[in-house]
This record gives C-alpha cells, sequence and structure tokens, in this order.
C-alpha cells in the first residue's frame, strides 16, 4: 500500500532511496491507461455548457413493434392493440407469428385497430400471400409500411416521437500539487521534483474523471463543511447511474458466456438500435479473458488507433456490425464481471465555461497565508453526457457459486 502523505510535504517524506540510488531517468508511472473512456472522449468534439446543470434533449425513432392485447377470432375486424398511439390508418401490419398482413382502415377507442383482414392473400391456383387465422394475446405486430389511396394525396396524422429530456450536472474536480522550498532545492535522482509530482498528478487527475464518468452519482446538495461552512456541492452523474436511472437501457444478465451466447444473446441486442460501427465495449479482465477465449479468430488489433490512443483496442467483427473492444483496468472488485458497450456517437464530454481541464500553477501567489513552497492544481468542471439509452448495453456475468 502507498504511504499517504497529507498537507505540504517536507524533507522528511522523501524516501531516502530516492537520494542515494541511481535509478533510472524515467520514473514509470502505474496504470498509465488507467482513462480509456476519457482518452476516447478527448478525441471527439466537446461541449461547453454556461450552467452547472445543463439539459440536453434526446430522440428516438417511431415505434414500429406493438402487441396484441387480446386474443382475437378467424374473422375479426377490429384488433387490440397495447399502444395504439404507435399505429394509423393506413398503415400496412403484419402478425409476425401468423404471418398474416392487415390494412388499418381506422382506429377507436383506445386500443383497437379496424383492420381489412387477409391483405394481399389470394386463395389461387397458385396461393399469394397468407389467410387470415385467429391471434392470441401477445402476438408481435409489425407496422410494415403506409399506403395512400389513389388520386388522394392527403396522408394520414403526422406522428413524431417526443423529445425527451436528459440532464446532468458538472462536478468540480480538482488534484493538488504541494511541495516545500527546502524539497524544491533538495538534489534528487530522477526527474526534477515538480515535473514528476506534476506529471504524477495529472494521471491522479485523470483517474478520478474517469471513476466520475463512469461511477459518479448526482446530487446538488448544501454541504456542512469542516469549517463550519455550508456551501452547495454539485456531483455529476456516471455512465451507470444514467442508465440505471432510464427506463430503455438494456441489462444484460449472463449466465455465462460462450461464442453460440455471444452471437445469440448478446450482439443482437448490442446492435438493435444505433451506429453499427461506432460501438465500443468496455470490458473487464473477466470478460475480456472469455471471449478471447472463443473469438481470437474474429478479433484484431486496431494498430493505428491504438497507437494514436495509446490504449490497445481490439476489433471485433460480427455479422452485426464492428464492435470495438478496450479492457478497462478499474472494473475489478465487484465490478469484475461488468462490461459495458458505448454507442460513441451519443456521448460527449461537457465542461462548463471555461473550466476544461486544466492545470494552475503557483496558487501559493493567491494564498493570504504564507507558503514556503509551492502549490499547484489540476482542476476540471466536467461531466459526461449520454444520450439515447437504447444504444448502450451493460452486461453482467453471474459467476458461480
Amino acid at each position: 500500500m502507498p504511504t499517504i502523505i497529507s498537507g505540504m510535504s517536507g524533507i522528511t517524506d522523501v524516501n531516502a532511496n530516492q537520494l542515494i540510488i541511481d535509478v533510472s531517468k524515467k520514473m514509470w508511472l502505474l496504470k498509465p491507461s488507467i482513462a480509456p473512456f476519457n482518452v476516447l472522449l478527448q478525441k471527439l468534439p466537446k461541449r461547453r455548457v454556461d450552467s452547472i446543470e445543463f439539459r440536453l434533449f434526446e430522440d428516438e425513432k417511431l415505434p414500429e413493434w406493438d402487441t396484441v392485447k387480446g386474443n382475437y377470432l378467424i374473422d375479426a375486424t377490429a384488433i387490440t392493440v397495447d399502444h395504439l398511439e404507435y399505429f394509423q390508418a393506413g398503415d400496412l401490419i403484419l402478425n409476425a407469428k401468423t404471418q398474416e398482413r392487415m390494412y388499418v382502415k381506422s382506429l377507436s377507442g383506445t386500443d383497437t385497430l379496424n383492420v381489412t383482414r387477409e391483405w394481399g392473400y389470394s386463395a389461387g391456383p397458385p396461393p399469394e400471400g397468407f389467410p387470415k387465422v385467429a391471434g392470441t394475446a401477445a402476438d408481435k405486430i409489425l407496422i410494415v409500411s403506409n399506403a395512400l389511396p389513389e388520386k388522394s394525396e392527403k396522408g394520414g396524422d403526422s406522428k413524431i416521437t417526443k423529445k425527451e429530456m436528459v440532464y446532468n450536472r458538472t462536478q468540480k474536480i480538482h488534484t493538488i500539487i504541494e511541495l516545500s522550498n527546502e524539497e524544491l532545492k533538495h538534489k534528487m535522482y530522477g526527474e526534477d521534483r515538480r515535473k514528476y509530482e506534476t506529471k504524477k498528478m495529472g494521471i491522479e487527475q485523470i483517474e478520478k474523471i474517469e471513476k466520475a464518468f463512469w461511477f459518479g452519482t448526482g446530487a446538488y446538495v448544501d454541504q456542512l463543511l469542516a469549517d463550519g461552512t455550508t456551501k452547495r456541492i454539485a456531483t455529476c452523474d456516471g455512465v451507470l447511474s444514467i442508465l440505471a436511472k432510464s427506463a430503455k437501457s438494456n441489462y444484460l444478465k449472463l449466465a455465462g458466456l460462450t461464442e453460440a451466447i455471444w452471437d445469440k444473446d448478446v450482439l443482437p441486442v448490442v446492435f438493435a438500435y444505433g451506429d453499427r460501427d461506432n460501438k465500443v465495449c468496455f470490458a473487464s479482465a473477466m470478460l475480456v479473458s472469455l471471449l478471447t477465449s472463443f473469438a481470437k479468430d474474429k478479433l484484431v488489433v486496431d494498430n493505428q488507433r491504438s497507437k494514436e490512443y495509446g490504449i490497445e483496442i481490439w476489433n471485433y467483427r460480427s455479422p452485426f456490425g464492428m464492435l470495438k473492444m478496450v479492457y478497462h483496468p478499474l472494473f475489478i472488485n465487484d465490478y469484475r464481471d461488468l462490461a459495458v458497450v458505448v454507442d460513441m456517437d451519443c456521448v460527449e464530454y461537457v465542461y462548463f465555461a471555461d473550466e476544461d481541464n486544466k492545470l494552475i500553477t503557483n496558487l501559493q501567489n493567491r494564498e493570504k497565508e504564507t507558503v514556503g513552497g509551492i502549490r499547484d492544481m489540476y482542476f476540471g468542471h466536467c461531466a459526461p453526457f449520454l444520450a439515447n439509452s437504447l444504444n448502450h448495453t451493460v452486461m453482467r456475468l453471474e459467476e458461480a457459486a
């Protein structure tokens, strides 16, 4: 475990080995790719907001599937459905179970379609289409398209989806660097002490942002502080919190992970909505190991992007689309069974005003008290924005007892 030094560090806090042993010029830092999500976000356009609480809108396409509410007889011309608002007069619909096509003449009440049965069916010879048969509750109905009558230019009622408001709050995240004058002056092996601590704390800052973007939970509350004052603190929702709050999120609880389960139960859900070539799966070591055990022939390292981003990216080619795979080192302990697929077309890095992540130096010159050394600070006021929850997928793997 590392030894934690709180506040100003002095010469007695420096490890004696650093003063004596000639170590390598480059002091390697642990976990240089600790923030793969944030690394990828930096390659996308950022959004500046001028309010701590920002509200953006998400939209989705019109629904095309619904469910039969109650059984209907072979000669019925009225069919009840769960969501009448999905339909309009002139729709051509299909019962996916019976394969019968029907034409919607009108809507009535709160749940009833008045239809012409056996649309396009002919007994022949040869027979064409599908004859009418009785339907049952829970049959799935597909809205195929709509059809206007001849010499008619007036269509049905306009139908659009209502844009849903999504909000988050930017969070102030900071990391302090404090070094005393005597430590700054003392000759040490390796890099200049200030440069070393600046680099080290920079990685700490990125890791804090990464953890907030995944595991943060939104709040905006008055907090009594140690100095007796009460101040309002804002924290952002991370990806997991955003998706947990959405009723439309895709959650997969997998009893195991085999090639058959991956191809049949996972990929169709992952690619059902959104972009088919810009989805990234951030996965724990457990999920990565299982996937590579059966998908070696389909996984190829993306050398160009891996070199550009500084993290290893694997491309998984499937009939549904291209899925990029990235190992995430923060998915450990109780998150060791986690993988999250993010549609990168529906995510943004958001920052408040001009307070994007930055390094502010020599804060000791601004302090009221005398500081015998230097005080620098990494500071970021930021949050993730995640839209269209159906485009993203959270997977958890049930481990054997």
